[in-house]
């Protein structure tokens, strides 16, 4: 009987995995999920925003050794930087509304003559539509004007019309106040060119703002006496 023996010399490198980090702060990807059965989250960005993504473990090299070469790769951005020290973090800034990645791929270094491992990481990106601000106004804007005129002690009442926004700022700068009511009412004691802004937010820190121009003319509102509720068909008489 022969025996026949073999021996093979194994250099383990001492190599961390690469793992992508992002400083984006957005709320809106807190809904993610962390279960490894389900499919990985596409992290969520504003339209042309500014993000930075680095390595979490960036691999160092041996005394002596060969650094390790990293290289980024990014889909759906306007631009993007590669960052120096030895390229571990990649700024982008992305384009409009769509789809997107960013991935790294790290050659480790190592001693000389030895071989090199190879590691890589990737984020699905999607870029989402940007919040559109937009409201109408009872008593409404003249056709064709971009100044609402009330009379003094008039009431006006806001119709918020956006999209793609989650929450809604509104600045009144008669009395300098504020409200986060999706459909406020303002009323305006005192004459005088006032501005009315609105700003529509995303959960993801994306921001529209759109303004208009009240003027309160120096005279009261009428009122309308007999208000209240009415039959079908009922034939009423208002007096101003």
């Amino acid at each position: 009987q022969n025996t026949a023996t073999d021996s093979l010399e194994v250099t383990v490198l001492n190599f961390l995995p690469v793992e992508i980090v992002s400083g984006n702060p957005a709320i809106c990807n807190q809904d993610s999920t962390t279960d490894p059965n389900q499919t990985p989250f596409c992290e969520k960005v504003c339209p042309y925003s500014t993000v930075t993504y680095s390595l979490k473990n960036p691999p160092t090299s041996p005394i002596g050794g060969s650094p390790a070469v990293i290289t980024w790769s990014v889909s759906g951005a306007q631009s993007f930087v590669v960052n120096p020290p030895g390229n571990s973090s990649v700024t982008v800034k992305w384009g409009p509304a769509g789809a997107g990645s960013v991935s790294a791929v790290v050659i480790g270094g190592g001693n000389p003559g030895t071989n090199q491992c190879v590691g890589e990481d990737g984020l699905c990106i999607t870029i989402v539509d940007e919040p559109q601000a937009l409201f109408d106004t009872d008593p409404p804007h003249t056709v064709g004007a971009d100044t609402l005129r009330i009379c003094k002690g008039q009431t006006v009442w806001f119709d918020n019309r956006s999209q793609h926004a989650d929450t809604y700022e509104w600045f009144f700068s008669d009395d300098f106040s504020s409200t986060n009511t999706i459909n406020p009412q303002h009323t305006y004691p005192n004459p005088g060119f006032y501005s009315v802004r609105l700003v529509a937010l995303s959960a993801c820190f994306c921001t529209d703002t759109i303004e208009t121009i009240v003027e309160v003319l120096d005279a009261e509102a009428p009122t309308l006496d007999c208000m209240g509720d009415v039959c079908p068909g009922a034939t009423n008489t208002y007096t101003a």
